[in-house]
């Protein structure tokens, strides 16, 4: 099994999971994305939406979509997520990473 999936295996993954926190990616994404470019083949970043109502999303999506399309950056987004859960925040980013 992971024989198989290795080529897409990352050496180093930066689980990012929000709700309602944009002003903050706002000020460190791109600057975190830019510091480690260098080593873009070995490293991804994985944010995770957990039904934000501050269009983060959207807000990825129209900022980044070079590093999205690279899959240097990785967006997910969870509905229906009615409350937040540090741990399963965590735990969902780390399994899709």
């Amino acid at each position: 099994m992971y024989k198989e999936n290795a080529a897409y295996r990352k050496d180093l993954s930066f689980c990012i999971s929000i709700k309602n926190r944009r002003f903050q990616l706002e000020k460190t994404l791109l600057k975190n994305l830019n510091d480690n470019i260098k080593n873009f083949s070995n490293i991804e970043f994985v944010v995770v939406d957990f039904n934000s109502h501050d269009r983060v999303s959207e807000w990825i999506i129209s900022n980044f979509k070079n590093f999205l399309e690279t899959g240097y950056l990785k967006l997910f987004k969870i509905f229906n997520f009615p409350f937040w859960n540090a741990s399963i925040a965590k735990n969902t980013s780390h399994y899709l990473a």
